[in-house]
C-alpha cells in the first residue's frame, strides 16, 4: 500500500502537469485605433509624443518641478495605492501558495482509548498535505491574482499621473491668479491717478462733480476684485498643499508674478500608442484578463470532477510528555491520499460560472470605455489648445488696441475735447481685455497639462518602480 501511494506521489505532479487548465486563455481583444487622434495632423514625427517627456521637461519651472517630487513623496491618496498594490502582492502570492504542498507541526494529547484510565497518549509531529490541481483551478486562481496585481500596479501609475497633473494644474491657476492679482493693482494704480486727476479739476470749475464720483465708482469697483483674487489663490494654494501631504500653507512659486510660459510645440503621437502608455487602459485590461481567467476557475469547481490529493504525517507517540522525544516514544507515520468528489450542487456551479462570464463582459465593456474616454480626452485638449491659441491672438490684439485706446482718449480729455466718462470706458475695457488675456493663457496651459496627462505622460517605470519598491515604514 505504501509503495503505490509512493509511486502516486511521484506520478501527481506529471498528472497535474498534464491537465490542461479549463477555460480559454486571456487574449487582448481587437481594437482598432484611429490613424491619428481628431484636431493632430498626422506627420512624418508622429510617433514622437509630448507624454514622452518628464514633468521637468514639460515647464521649465523648477519651483513646480520640486512641487511634483514632494507630491510623489507626501501624497496620502498615492501612499494609499501603493499600499494596495502590497496588499494584492500577497494576494498574488496567497494563490500561487496554494498550488505548493503544506505542512504544518502538530501536537496533541488525548485519554488512552479502551483502557478506562485517564493517562493521556500524547504525540507530536509534521502534517503534509498538497491537492493536486487537475483542471487548473488553482493555476487559474494564481494566473488572475497575477493580473489584478500588474493592474494595482498601473492604478498606482494613473494615481501618480493625476497627482502630477493635479499639482501643475493648480500651480498653473496659481501663477494665473498672481498675474491677475498684478493686473488689477497696475489698474488700480492707474484709476486712483485719474480719480486725483478729475478732484484737481473739479476743484478748479473744470470738471464735474458727477464726474468724480464716477471716477470713485469705478476705482472701488476694480479695488473690489483684488480680494475675490486673494481669496482664490490662498484657496488654490490650499488645495495644493493637501496634495503635497501637508498641511493648508504657502506655496513657493517662481519670483515673476506672470502666468507660465508656454509649452513647446511637441507631437501627440499615434492613437496606437495610448493603448500601451496610458496606465487606466492597461489596469483595465489586466482586470479583463483576471475576469477571464475567473471563468476558467468557474468551470473547474463547476465540473463534478474529484479533488485529489496526498496527505501524510511524521512523528512520535508515547504515554508520557517526558518520553515523547526519547526512546522510549514510539515512531509513527502515515502516508495516504484523499479524494473529495462533490456529487450534487444544486446549481451552485452553473452560477458560478454564469457569474463569472457576466464579469468578464463587464470587464471587457470597460476596457473599450475607458479606451474610447482617452481618444476623447485628447481630442478634447487638441481642440482646447487649437482654439484657444485663436482666442489669446484675438485677445492680444484687443489688449494692445485697448491700451492705445486709453492713452489717446486720454490725451483728448486732457485736452478738453471729450468728457471723462470715456475714458472711464477705456480703463473698463483695458482692465477686462487684460484679465481675459490671462484667462485665455491660463486655459490653454491647463489644456496642454490635460493633453500631456491624457496621453499617459508622467514617469519612466524605473523612477515608478523605485516608488513602489519603498518599504512600508518610508510610506508613513
Amino acid at each position: 500500500m505504501v509503495r503505490r501511494l509512493c509511486v502516486f506521489a511521484v506520478l501527481a505532479p506529471l498528472i497535474a502537469s498534464g491537465c490542461a487548465p479549463l477555460g480559454r486563455n486571456y487574449q487582448r481583444p481587437a481594437v482598432t485605433p484611429p490613424d491619428a487622434f481628431r484636431g493632430a495632423t498626422v506627420t512624418a514625427t508622429q510617433a514622437a509624443s509630448i507624454a514622452d517627456l518628464p514633468w521637468f521637461e514639460l515647464f521649465k519651472e523648477p519651483e513646480l518641478a520640486a512641487l511634483v517630487r514632494e507630491a510623489l513623496d507626501h501624497n496620502l491618496d498615492l501612499k494609499a495605492a501603493i499600499a494596495r498594490v502590497d496588499e494584492f502582492r500577497g494576494h498574488a502570492a496567497l494563490a500561487g501558495a496554494n498550488l505548493k504542498p503544506f505542512v504544518a507541526g502538530s501536537f496533541s494529547t488525548d485519554a488512552q482509548p479502551n483502557t478506562g484510565k485517564v493517562d493521556n497518549v500524547y504525540s507530536a509531529g509534521l502534517v503534509f498535505n498538497w491537492e493536486i490541481d487537475f483542471f487548473g483551478r488553482l493555476r487559474r486562481s494564481a494566473e488572475a491574482a497575477g493580473a489584478e496585481l500588474l493592474g494595482s500596479e498601473e492604478g498606482t501609475r494613473a494615481v501618480m499621473s493625476s497627482v502630477a497633473a493635479g499639482v501643475a494644474q493648480g500651480y498653473t491657476t496659481l501663477r494665473s491668479l498672481d498675474d491677475q492679482v498684478a493686473i488689477t493693482r497696475r489698474n488700480i494704480q492707474t484709476q486712483e491717478a485719474s480719480l486725483n486727476l478729475v478732484r484737481t479739476l473739479a476743484a478748479g470749475g473744470v470738471a464735474t462733480g458727477a464726474e468724480v464720483q464716477q471716477a470713485t465708482t469705478q476705482l472701488a469697483s476694480t479695488r473690489a476684485v483684488l480680494p475675490v483674487l486673494e481669496r482664490q489663490s490662498l484657496q488654490v494654494e490650499n488645495g495644493i498643499s493637501v496634495l503635497l501631504g501637508r498641511a493648508p500653507g504657502d506655496v513657493a512659486r517662481g519670483s515673476a508674478a506672470t502666468a507660465l510660459p508656454t509649452a513647446p510645440e511637441i507631437p501627440v503621437g499615434l492613437p496606437s500608442q495610448l493603448l500601451e502608455r496610458r496606465p487606466d487602459i492597461r489596469a483595465a485590461e489586466h482586470q479583463l484578463h483576471a475576469a477571464v481567467a475567473r471563468i476558467g476557475v468557474a468551470l473547474a469547481e463547476k465540473i463534478p470532477i474529484p479533488r485529489i490529493g496526498l496527505t501524510s504525517s511524521f512523528g512520535r507517540l508515547s504515554t508520557s510528555l517526558n518520553d515523547l522525544f526519547r526512546s522510549a516514544g514510539t515512531t509513527v507515520f502515515s502516508l495516504g491520499g484523499f479524494i473529495d468528489l462533490p456529487l450534487y450542487d444544486g446549481g451552485r456551479g452553473n452560477a458560478r460560472e454564469r457569474i463569472a462570464r457576466a464579469q468578464a463582459e463587464q470587464a471587457a465593456l470597460e476596457y473599450r470605455e475607458v479606451i474610447l474616454e482617452s481618444f476623447r480626452e485628447v481630442a478634447d485638449a487638441l481642440v482646447t489648445i487649437d482654439r484657444i491659441r485663436q482666442e489669446i491672438g484675438q485677445n492680444q490684439i484687443r489688449v494692445d488696441a485697448s491700451r492705445e485706446y486709453l492713452r489717446l482718449t486720454d490725451l483728448r480729455y486732457r485736452g478738453g475735447i471729450i468728457s471723462y466718462l470715456e475714458v472711464l470706458d477705456a480703463q473698463r475695457q483695458l482692465f477686462s481685455a487684460e484679465i481675459d488675456l490671462s484667462e485665455n493663457q491660463r486655459t490653454h496651459l491647463l489644456a496642454v497639462i490635460d493633453l500631456y496627462r491624457a496621453l499617459g505622460g508622467g514617469w519612466s517605470d524605473d523612477e515608478i518602480a523605485k516608488l513602489m519598491a519603498r518599504p512600508a515604514t518610508a510610506q508613513q
